[in-house]
């Protein structure tokens, strides 16, 4: 494990017609956003992955009500039969990449990985989590948190607006949180580490000071999938802000991507060269 550790649904694709490229071995990467984002947040990583030759694609699924946090599980059937086949189906020899945000992203990837049969999992190769993924902390503060900078714009998102938002927010989440504890709530996280055959390549985004996500929780996971055998990275920073690395940290957040994605596709070519 190599660790690094400095002091409403869109999609789109580079300016090449995709019927061109689809008949090639283009790599794609599918941008999988947190809940309540916009795509143009994500512009930086798109710009990336197009400067490295990928096709990209950005979608924002909506994958839990904001305030009640009710899994929709059918919005990744949705992404699998709408989006994401369409796109991969047609050449099954092009790599596959995801780089996801937040618990939002991670619980599309989690549900899509009970959807595809084996064929289709292992034309993905690799994925980037950014803040993201664990299972849910029993702290209900991570949800009161979550619910006031995703449930109000960002103009709104003062102290009094926050005071505002606390009689309401903790009752619920406490209760949310009770039920979370007693096993009561889907748990996406505890899915994910039951999973032997997630993508080899795993690259890791967080910082230790995220009050959305349990950044202790992140750490399980990725020592979870290092000890199956996974060829796991981290990045990360004592400072950040929750899925917004790509834009505080962007040198060393476009650095850690492009050696990633780099040694992937040259460890993939000498592995191909050798069949």
């Amino acid at each position: 494990m190599a660790m690094d550790t400095p002091s409403s649904a869109s999609f789109n694709t580079n300016d090449r017609n995709v019927d061109d490229i689809q008949g090639t071995n283009t790599p794609i990467c599918f941008i999988i956003g947190f809940l309540s984002s916009k795509e143009w947040y994500f512009e930086p990583v798109t710009k990336l992955y197009q400067e490295m030759g990928f096709e990209t694609h950005v979608h924002i699924p909506v994958m839990y009500h904001k305030y009640k946090l009710e899994r929709d599980d059918s919005k990744a059937t949705c992404f699998m039969d709408d989006i994401y086949l369409p796109i991969v189906s047609k050449n099954p020899a092009r790599p596959v990449f995801f780089h996801s945000f937040s618990h939002n992203g991670a619980t599309l990837i989690c549900l899509l990985w009970k959807l595809l049969n084996e064929s289709q999992k292992k034309q993905v190769k690799a994925v980037a989590f950014d803040s993201a993924p664990s299972r849910f902390a029993v702290n209900p503060l991570y949800y009161v948190h979550t619910s006031f900078f995703t449930g109000y714009p960002k103009k709104s998102q003062n102290t009094l607006k926050w005071l505002q938002h606390l009689p309401f927010a903790v009752p619920r989440f406490c209760l949310w949180s009770l039920r979370l504890a007693l096993k009561l709530k889907d748990n996406y996280g505890a899915e994910l580490l039951e999973f032997d055959d997630l993508p080899f390549y795993q690259l890791y985004f967080f910082s230790y000071d995220d009050t959305m996500v349990s950044p202790p929780l992140i750490e399980e996971f990725v020592i979870s999938q290092a000890r199956k055998g996974k060829n796991v990275e981290m990045k990360t920073w004592k400072n950040g802000f929750h899925c917004g690395h790509h834009h505080n940290h962007a040198k060393d957040y476009a650095e850690a991507t492009r050696k990633f994605v780099h040694r992937v596709m040259a460890e993939r070519s000498v592995v191909q060269a050798r069949l």
